[in-house]
């Protein structure tokens, strides 16, 4: 599955893959994904802080 929803990814995916200008920025499970979150990010709203924190963490290379 390609998505750009990433709200309901825990329950959909086994796998989750995020890229980001074209390479790979994390791959694991969709719990590692979501750790990737801020830790006081609110749960409606971790999926796309995780993105947010790899895509950010990205511009850095």
């Amino acid at each position: 599955m390609s998505t750009h929803d990433v709200t309901d990814l825990a329950e959909e995916a086994q796998h989750v893959t995020t890229l980001y200008r074209g390479a790979v920025v994390h791959s694991g499970t969709p719990t590692e994904f979501l750790n990737c979150a801020p830790l006081n990010t609110p749960e409606p709203r971790r999926a796309e802080a995780a993105y947010a924190q790899l895509t950010e963490a990205a511009l850095d290379y």
